[in-house]
């Protein structure tokens, strides 16, 4: 996981193994909206799991979605 702090005091947190990012005015802020993003993420690839499970940039994603 990636974090940045930016000029204007908010924080950037970034999954690079699935490529989610999201920015947030605090920290715990940053964190819940990627813990929501990775969520919804893993729920659109697990409910179309033939289609992305065979995407060759998305194979490396299924123990993430699971």
């Amino acid at each position: 996981m990636g974090v940045c702090l930016a000029h204007d005091g908010s924080v950037t947190l970034s999954l690079n193994e699935i490529d989610l990012v999201e920015n947030g005015q605090t920290e715990d802020e940053a964190k819940r909206k990627l813990a929501d993003s990775i969520l919804e993420y893993s729920e659109n690839f697990y409910n179309d799991f033939n289609y992305w499970s065979t995407a060759p940039n998305r194979k490396a994603h299924i123990p993430y979605a699971f």
